[in-house]
């Protein structure tokens, strides 16, 4: 199971029809109001904020909260939160974000569950839209934070995390730290919190990668609104007992 409850706030049994999605990364904040659509999701609302510092990070929460609420026009009380690995400690919450996170939520009045980090809701995203098991690599990349996951067999298998500012060479050779001698990465890249039409995005599109896959990877990316929507995807799992 992807969500991690009991960590910072206590599950509640009463169930609600529309939901709230929350991805938070080092410089922005995605909000998704979604709700079942004979156990599909069905996104009703979309809204997104940057921001550069964490001392604004609730205020933008709450202009993108309000932003995908007029869009919805409906309340939403059941919050799930997408986390990048920025605000982890092995798989965990840090101590700082499980304050921010309690704060956030007491300020804007919502009933958090849990958090699930981005790679997991990533996996349930793949997972339904092409009802495959994915077998991938996954780049986020925000500001200076890139997180690398491998996905193989239901469930990411290896992360890697770096913060400094990023390059192609960074990204390869973080890529390569994943590779077993007995064992193929898979050639396909899924990467996120980057725009398609970037330098940096270019540069990996035309990567030769040699080093690393014996044949060009497939690249493709995620974009803000499907990003926010993979932890609504993990959110429905675990509301349902399986995947939408």
């Amino acid at each position: 199971m992807a969500l991690k409850f009991g960590n910072i706030f206590k599950k509640q049994n009463d169930q609600v029809q529309n939901y709230l999605s929350l991805v938070i990364a080092p410089d922005r904040i995605l909000a998704t109001i979604w709700t079942f659509e004979n156990d599909l999701v069905k996104t009703l609302g979309f809204g997104h904020k940057n921001f550069q510092n964490e001392e604004v990070l609730i205020h933008q929460a709450a202009v993108a909260i309000d932003s995908a609420g007029e869009q919805a026009k409906v309340d939403i009380t059941k919050t799930v939160f997408g986390l990048s690995e920025s605000y982890l400690e092995d798989g965990s919450l840090s101590k700082q974000t499980s304050k921010t996170l309690k704060r956030l939520a007491a300020e804007l009045e919502l009933e958090a569950q849990a958090f699930v980090p981005l790679s997991a809701g990533i996996n349930h995203l793949l997972k339904v839209e092409e009802s495959i098991t994915p077998h991938v690599i996954l780049i986020g990349i925000f500001s200076d934070d890139l997180e690398i996951h491998l996905l193989e067999n239901g469930k990411v298998t290896s992360s890697k995390v770096t913060q400094a500012p990023i390059n192609i060479e960074k990204i390869n050779n973080l890529v390569a730290s994943l590779k077993e001698e007995d064992r193929q990465l898979p050639a396909r890249l899924v990467v996120y919190g980057l725009s398609e039409s970037s330098e940096l995005a270019e540069k990996i599109q035309k990567s030769e990668w040699k080093d690393i896959f014996v044949h060009a990877p497939k690249v493709e990316f995620l974009d803000d609104a499907e990003l926010s929507r993979s932890a609504a995807y993990a959110q429905a799992a675990d509301v349902l007992g399986y995947d939408p």
